[in-house]
């Protein structure tokens, strides 16, 4: 199934940020009251109702999982080279594999379709894609092809940016999963999660929440992704990270 891939899209905008080597993890940015205005598009992060994070770094915005420091990072580094963005995220190798339902990405033209893809919510793309591309950081860059069952690997992509980036993105998701409902003292988890709307009817509106990591974190064996759809407000976004963590520990 198609979905938006919101907040487990951070860490990848922020990879190809970081390829552009315009963008520092302690650069300060400004996230104000938790909204910004983008030519009349508000874009929020989770904590808005509660006054946001205001001036914060960019690796301290990362781990509060905040929309608006994700979209200054990218701003950042591509400015309105809208294209640019979109090239480096395709030849990362986002979307892949295509064999079975091609992702929606659509090329961003201004600020506003700048903000909404950089956070994961102007595209559509499959679990199974957004969890190959998670393995590729596990595996240091190396992306490979799903399967079905134990055979020959297939690598679908060398490296899908520079090992010295994704280094730094899997100590980002080695702590955030540490602060996040997969935690686990049993086995070490790294990973993000995300809430995304399904379909928008009022108290029927359906939510789809993700966890997608792997583990163990210092030394990655496997990558899973668990989507959970549920009608209604969540009591929490962090329910597919706590079922992740139940079928890791066993």
């Amino acid at each position: 199934q198609l979905s938006q891939p919101t907040g487990l899209m951070h860490p990848i905008s922020l990879l190809a940020a970081l390829e552009q080597g315009k963008v520092n993890l302690n650069d300060s940015v400004d996230t104000q009251e938790g909204m910004i205005d983008i030519s009349g598009y508000l874009l929020e992060d989770y904590n808005w109702r509660s006054g946001g994070n205001g001036k914060t770094t960019i690796r301290q915005g990362f781990l509060l999982s905040s929309n608006i420091a994700t979209y200054l990072s990218v701003k950042q580094a591509f400015g309105k080279d809208y294209d640019k963005f979109h090239k480096t995220i395709i030849n990362m190798g986002y979307g892949l594999p295509q064999d079975s339902i091609e992702a929606a990405l659509p090329i961003p033209n201004d600020d506003i379709t700048l903000a909404k893809f950089a956070t994961g919510k102007n595209q559509q793309i499959t679990p199974l894609q957004i969890l190959t591309f998670y393995n590729a950081i596990a595996n240091n860059g190396k992306m490979v092809k799903p399967t079905f069952h134990k055979g020959d690997t297939t690598i679908i992509k060398e490296q899908i940016a520079s090992k010295e980036y994704i280094a730094t993105i899997q100590q980002l998701l080695i702590q955030k999963g540490l602060t996040s409902k997969a935690f686990s003292d049993k086995v070490p988890i790294a990973g993000e999660q995300g809430v995304a709307i399904v379909k928008n009817d009022g108290d029927n509106t359906i939510y789809c929440l993700q966890f997608c990591g792997y583990y163990p974190s210092d030394n990655p064996q496997y990558s899973i992704i668990v989507t959970l759809n549920k009608q209604g407000l969540p009591a929490s976004g962090g329910m597919a990270g706590e079922v992740l963590k139940q079928i890791v520990e066993q």
